[in-house]
């Protein structure tokens, strides 16, 4: 999968900027929600090689950083997120 397909999708700005957040070395609600779905975006072709170290416990710190922002509405907010990557990986294996 190039990049150019990753916009068309559902989601797909929330990977671009995850991406982009991994290369240059920050851990972003982004790059940690792709870090927490780096086996399933392989797998639809998208290599995921941060640039940080990332935390094992990946879905804590984003859940940290999301209550950190938005503490009353973390937890949705954290649905939300896995949610579009939900639809963007459906739409990602459809389409190869």
């Amino acid at each position: 999968m190039n990049l150019n397909d990753v916009n068309l999708l559902p989601g797909g700005d929330l990977v671009l900027k995850g991406l982009v957040n991994l290369e240059a070395g920050e851990l972003s609600k982004e790059s940690l929600l792709l870090v927490i779905c780096r086996s399933e975006l392989e797998r639809v072709g998208l290599q995921i090689h941060p640039k940080v170290d990332v935390p094992s416990d990946a879905e804590l710190h984003l859940y940290e950083l999301l209550q950190r922002d938005s503490q009353h509405e973390a937890h949705a907010l954290y649905n939300a997120l896995l949610a579009q990557m939900v639809s963007f990986l459906s739409c990602a294996e459809a389409r190869s």
